[in-house]
């Protein structure tokens, strides 16, 4: 179990995909307690969220707004690879 200390790109991720999935009745994440599963399911989201179709919304996204989605999702990344 991987615990979360300071990771505001990942919880803010979390915290989303959380939204959606309660929404669609799936499977939510304990953002305390991720389990090797979890983080492999949140890393293989986040490279989803990152295709060039997603990221961009199908083109409707471009410019600052662009960057900044793309950079919650890098430091998302980011935090999540640091996780054992």
């Amino acid at each position: 179990m991987a615990l979360i200390t300071n990771r505001k790109h990942l919880i803010a991720f979390v915290e989303g995909v959380n939204l959606w999935n309660k929404f669609l009745k799936q499977k939510t994440y304990d953002i305390k307690k991720l389990s090797k599963t979890d983080v492999q399911e949140l890393k293989d989201k986040l490279e989803n969220e990152m295709s060039p179709e997603n990221l961009t919304c199908d083109g409707e996204l471009s410019g600052k707004t662009l960057k900044m989605k793309l950079d919650k999702f890098k430091g998302a990344k980011a935090e999540l690879e640091t996780m054992k």
